[in-house]
């Protein structure tokens, strides 16, 4: 009797445990599927391999290179692997250009600390072979964000918004660089215990007036701020321009 009840429990068991597991892929959709809800859940490892077997088939390849480089993009642990990394990545992008996934990925990759020499290497190829793309311009504005020259990174970046009037993040360090602007001259001014004048005065409003238009932009293209998180910065520029808006985006982000 103890026997049996034993074997009872196992089998319970048993089957517990298979039902728990993942279905295996018996289809190159069923691979992607299966790839898609792994990378969704953090499990690069699991979605690399299910990728790798969607990406047999011309009908899910596609989608499959797109989980696939993703998932590297959390599996890099060594030079190597960055390497074959971007290798990979740049291949993809030159292949279909237009993609958000690759595009966005070869920004992060390139505004990485340590990666300055070969983002600027990357953007004099990428310009001089493709001056129309938005991508390129928009990483452009973010190496002179980086060594602080505001006045080349807005031109980049309005350059940007003029292939793609609704390109969020461009329009959002637009107004990112023209408060940067506006900060850092009235540091100088303090630092150096210069009088404010009212030219000066008037540059520091202006830029800061710029960048509300900028950042109301965003605001009305992304009510929600899942693209870039403009409330914090938005309010800080109602803030010095006294705008009664302030109250209301206040209470909003509580």
């Amino acid at each position: 009797m103890r026997t049996r009840i034993m074997l009872f429990v196992i089998l319970v068991v048993s089957i517990s445990v298979q039902a728990q597991q993942p279905l295996v892929p018996h289809n190159a959709n069923e691979a992607l599927e299966t790839a898609q809800e792994a990378l969704r859940k953090g499990n690069y490892h699991t979605a690399d391999h299910y990728a790798d077997m969607a990406l047999k088939e011309n009908r899910t390849a596609k989608q499959a290179a797109e989980v696939k480089i993703q998932a590297m993009a959390h599996l890099m642990e060594t030079p190597q692997d960055s390497t074959r990394y971007i290798v990979a990545l740049l291949d993809l992008h030159d292949h279909d250009r237009p993609n958000p996934i690759f595009n966005k990925l070869l920004m992060e990759y390139f505004t990485a600390p340590g990666k300055e020499t070969e983002l600027k290497q990357y953007i004099h190829d990428e310009i001089r072979k493709y001056p129309d793309s938005k991508w390129n311009w928009a990483l452009n504005g973010e190496v002179c964000m980086k060594e602080g020259n505001w006045e080349k990174a807005i031109a980049s970046f309005k350059h940007a918004v003029s292939l793609d009037s609704t390109f969020v993040e461009a329009i959002y360090n637009i107004g990112v660089c023209e408060v940067s602007k506006a900060v850092v001259l009235h540091d100088s001014i303090e630092a150096k215990h210069e009088k404010l004048t009212p030219a000066l005065a008037d540059s520091i409003k202006n830029a800061y007036q710029q960048a509300l238009a900028s950042l109301e932009k965003v605001r009305s293209l992304d009510p929600n701020h899942k693209t870039v998180d403009w409330p914090k910065l938005l309010l800080h520029v109602y803030n010095v321009l006294d705008d009664p808006r302030k109250k209301e985006l206040e209470e909003s982000m509580r």
